[in-house]
């Protein structure tokens, strides 16, 4: 909820209305395949009506804010409120909703920092912009979506995951920097994500779809050689993560669950034995936990 709340302040706050549509809120907040079917999926509804909520219990709660934000009903653009001196709670019509599990408490951590960037942003957009010329060149050009890049450690190559030029499963993908076609390197029947390259450069780690609600941490040789699955963890569809290696190259690091619906934990699996350690041990009603920000589906 947090990561959503985000994405739409710091969009608002630039002058990037495009930004705020549901189908684009899916892909970058909810990592929804490109082209989704919207209406068959509600998952930015259902979550704009959990974070108006939410805002709507802060508000409340916290009178003596100056400044609040709120999301109006039938858009995803926020609304940001100046509270007059000596006003009472804020009032806002909130949205019947079905009965639910309560919302992570997540966003109520998080929001005096947004509003505090959204301060110091409103500041800085009224000063002169200065602006510095970028090359940009494509590097893929093939049919489909190439996702989730990964540089070697001598940035040579890039590894990325893409469905390949037939639109079948996806695969692990390599390609030089330099130029040249591209190399697939794993060869599978489920969906591959995520690529990682070892610290030594000869390894690649990356997460294999099974099913719904789990996935397989997996490692192949640069080669294409010993694909194998390190271990299995419980992630569902919506909350992907993401596998990184220790410096020594000895151990991965992604996210874990107890069941589907318990809070992610970061757990550290053995690479040689596929044994696995709690990191961290977040409480069973406490806010997921994620490897999105310090390590996705695809972004």
């Amino acid at each position: 909820m947090s990561r959503f709340l985000r994405f739409i302040v710091t969009n608002s706050l630039a002058g990037r209305p495009e930004m705020l549509k549901e189908s684009v809120i899916g892909v970058h907040v909810f990592d929804r395949e490109v082209g989704y079917d919207s209406k068959a999926d509600p998952v930015v509804r259902t979550e704009a009506r959990r974070l108006r909520r939410k805002l709507l219990e802060y508000a409340q709660n916290h009178p003596e804010d100056a400044l609040w934000i709120d999301l109006p009903i039938g858009g995803y653009v926020p609304g940001f409120r100046v509270r007059a001196a000596g006003a009472g709670p804020a009032k806002v019509e909130e949205v019947p909703e079905r009965p639910r599990n309560r919302a992570p408490l997540v966003v109520i951590v998080a929001l005096p920092v947004v509003l505090l960037l959204a301060g110091g942003a409103w500041l800085l957009s009224h000063r002169t912009p200065s602006y510095a010329a970028i090359h940009v060149r494509p590097f893929t050009t093939a049919p489909g979506y190439q996702r989730a890049p990964d540089f070697s450690p001598d940035g040579d190559l890039i590894a990325y995951s893409w469905s390949g030029p037939d639109g079948g499963v996806k695969e692990i993908w390599i390609q030089s920097v330099a130029g040249g076609p591209p190399r697939q390197l794993t060869h599978g029947k489920l969906n591959a994500y995520r690529p990682s390259w070892s610290p030594d450069g000869r390894h690649i780690a990356f997460v294999q779809r099974d099913d719904q609600d789990h996935m397989s941490i997996c490692t192949v040789d640069v080669s294409g050689a010993n694909q194998r699955v390190v271990a299995q963890v419980i992630s569902t569809e919506t909350t992907t993560g993401r596998v990184d290696w220790s410096p020594d190259g000895k151990y991965l690091v992604t996210s874990d669950r107890d069941t589907p619906t318990s809070p992610n934990r970061i757990i550290l699996i053995t690479l040689a034995t596929g044994g696995r350690r709690k990191v961290t041990a977040p409480a069973a009603s406490g806010p997921a936990i994620t490897t999105r920000s310090s390590l996705p589906m695809d972004s």
